[in-house]
């Protein structure tokens, strides 16, 4: 069984540790993250009421991280920034 190599990761709000046996991987994961965060914050920015709704908003154009975002909100009744972690982290991983 070969080891896993660790990658703690600080950006911004955002930190991690990605586990891989493969470097290339966490590497991947790293600009997975990068990107869906870099386009979740200019999607803020264009759109304040979604970083700052309590409520679920239904989004019918926006960044695969923020319609994401949406659907999860939509699920537990709360606004889609309760997501945010769980969605980037998830998207990080599926390039992984």
């Amino acid at each position: 069984m070969r080891s896993l190599i660790r990658k703690y990761y600080s950006i911004k709000e955002t930190q991690g540790i990605i586990l891989s046996e493969k470097k290339s991987s966490i590497d991947a994961g790293l600009r997975a993250l990068e990107k869906h965060r870099s386009e979740l914050e200019k999607y803020c920015e264009k759109n304040p009421i979604f970083k700052y709704s309590l409520s679920p908003l239904e989004l019918v154009q926006a960044p695969l991280s923020a319609m994401r975002m949406s659907l999860a909100g939509m699920e537990a009744d709360v606004g889609p920034m309760a997501a945010v972690a769980g969605v980037l982290a998830d998207l990080s991983v599926r390039q992984c």
